[in-house]
């Protein structure tokens, strides 16, 4: 795969669980505000691909939680609780992949706010060529149609790219537009990433 990975021209990075840790604000939204975490998370799944697609939007989401759970919010818990923490591995990486004159992207499903957060707040749009945000699209993972949007905005075949992310559906999404994947998960994840992309340092 080394060798097939020199000559790629695409590399496509997700963003939570990869290039960015501690992505969840549902916990400290739960905690502040008195809330069962347990079933706000099963509520929120009502709500997650709409999030993805930009068809939802955080005040929103936000009214229905005050409605159905008779919690009144003091400040934006989309944004506020959102507090990710870079990934350096990860992005140590694909640092060295734009070194080396390759072409890197993000490609991930996300919401409006969390994507100011993360790309400008915490700068992560400075190590990307381009940032392809699921709301911005209105197609999200791990539909087909996100990766051929990708694939047909950078000008490249599935089969000149490579993909990474956590999440295996995701992976299967990719793998049907002919990109090649490594599955970013597991206490080995860094080890695998780092062999996957040992070319960038031989």
């Amino acid at each position: 795969m080394n060798n097939e990975l020199k000559n790629k021209k695409l590399f496509i990075f997700d963003a939570g669980n990869v290039s960015i840790t501690n992505i969840s604000f549902l916990e400290e939204t739960c905690r502040k505000y008195g809330l069962d975490i347990d079933e706000i998370r099963r509520d929120y799944r009502n709500y997650e691909y709409p999030f993805y697609d930009g068809f939802v939007t955080e005040e929103e989401y936000m009214k229905h939680l005050e409605c159905k759970y008779k919690v009144s919010f003091s400040e934006n818990v989309v944004k506020t609780f959102f507090r990710p923490r870079i990934n350096w591995k990860v992005i140590d990486t694909v640092d060295a992949l734009r070194r080396h004159g390759y072409r890197t992207v993000l490609g991930s499903n996300t919401i409006k706010d969390h994507t100011s957060v993360m790309l400008d707040e915490m700068g992560l749009r400075s190590h990307y060529d381009h940032c392809y945000c699921s709301q911005e699209m209105h197609l999200s993972k791990p539909d087909k149609e996100f990766f051929d949007y990708i694939l047909e905005h950078e000008g490249v075949e599935g089969k000149d790219a490579f993909f990474v992310d956590d999440n295996s559906d995701y992976l299967v999404g990719a793998t049907k537009a002919g990109i090649d994947t490594l599955h970013y998960y597991g206490p080995d994840k860094d080890e695998r990433l780092s062999k996957t992309f040992e070319f960038l340092y031989s």
